[in-house]
């Protein structure tokens, strides 16, 4: 059988919609290891506690640390992977006494979340951020 160029063109317009999502993968693989207009070139930082939201993070990462500071009463900070409270798997939990803080590295491989990054507080955070790399 000979190619026609019917054909042709429709095997080009069938590989279309396929070529558009591995475009639209790679931007947002790209844009990702941005913040603004500035290339990041260490960890993400993603504040928690008082002045962060709940969702810390809406996608997949690489969490690869935490600084938390608790007030005159202890905190504690369970971290998810997730979009919703009381959902997803428990990535970390974090205890930290009263009038004290507490930091972790997990180094550069950290820990994959694939949902997102929810942050379910108790007790009295006073600062904090936790910290994510980059998309596998």
């Amino acid at each position: 059988m000979k190619d026609t160029i019917s054909d042709r063109i429709a095997a080009t317009l069938a590989a279309i919609p396929l070529e558009l999502e591995r475009v639209k993968s790679e931007l947002a693989t790209g844009l990702q290891a941005f913040a603004g207009n500035t290339a990041l070139q260490g960890a993400r930082v993603l504040p928690v506690g008082p002045t962060g939201r709940p969702l810390a993070w809406a996608g997949p990462g690489r969490l690869v640390g935490w600084s938390v500071r608790a007030g005159e009463a202890a905190a504690a900070l369970t971290l998810r992977d997730s979009r919703q409270a009381g959902e997803g798997d428990v990535v970390a939990v974090l205890d930290v006494p009263a009038g004290e803080s507490a930091t972790v590295w997990l180094g550069p491989g950290g820990v994959s979340i694939t949902e997102g990054l929810y942050v379910e507080t108790a007790g009295d955070v006073t600062a904090g951020a936790v910290w994510l790399g980059a998309v596998d």
